[in-house]
């Protein structure tokens, strides 16, 4: 049965101009060089991306390509960002283990391995190596839009998740494709619509933008979305 058509973006680009965005929203002319598919990102960095994605995920994009135009699939856009996963878990680390002091002090056998890990982690960095962390993030998030520039492109079109959705007992599965645009607070929008047909699993895509620009990461995500009705 084939889905009546929702338009989340719309919905999405509604709220964002009600709570003030100061950039037009919807609509915006998208050049055939645009927009780049990449999922290079984070694989340069140790983290690799399923099987089960790529395939999926490159059928998105030539779907993408061939009903709306504007992709440059596989352009390999964030090999300048080698060092986003070492900075954006030692800042994390460093504020878990301020944030998290009193339960982790009261209650510590309540909380999860993993967090007990982040907070033993951010417990021992010292400040002169969060700060340099502090600092190259600060330098990527002025450069992140002329990086883009410099490749010919307006928006990302990339993975949102290493692989299919994780069963409730796994837990909400690797952050790896999330850090890097969180740690430059660049706009993400997911597009859902995309299924791994060989579990019939959700597979997450996402549009990223540069930060401030969210009305461009609504209007690519809409076209997206359309593309795979």
């Amino acid at each position: 049965m084939r889905r009546e058509p929702c338009d989340l973006t719309a919905v999405a680009a509604r709220a964002a101009d009600a709570a003030g965005n100061p950039g037009p929203l919807g609509g915006l002319p998208l050049g055939a060089k645009d927009l780049a598919a990449t999922r290079d990102w984070p694989t340069a960095c140790g983290s690799p991306i399923y099987a089960g994605v790529s395939m999926p995920f490159d059928a998105a994009v030539l779907a993408l390509t061939r009903r709306a135009g504007g992709v440059i699939a596989g352009k390999t856009v964030t090999t300048e960002f080698a060092e986003a996963m070492t900075a954006q878990r030692q800042i994390m680390a460093w504020e878990a283990a301020r944030a998290l002091a009193f339960e982790a002090e009261v209650h510590w056998p309540q909380l999860s391995a993993g967090l007990q890990a982040q907070i033993a982690e951010g417990r021992v960095l010292d400040w002169p190596t969060v700060a340099a962390a502090h600092r190259w993030r600060d330098a990527t998030i002025a450069a992140f839009p002329e990086i883009l520039r410099t490749h010919g492109v307006a928006a990302l079109v990339t993975p949102s998740a290493a692989g299919v959705a994780p069963s409730f007992a796994d837990g909400t599965g690797s952050p790896d494709f999330n850090r890097l645009w969180t740690l430059l607070r660049a706009p993400c929008v997911q597009v859902p619509g995309l299924i791994c047909a060989e579990t019939s699993l959700p597979l997450g895509v996402q549009v990223v933008a540069p930060q401030g620009a969210d009305a461009l990461a609504l209007a690519v995500a809409s076209r997206l979305e359309a593309a795979m009705e």
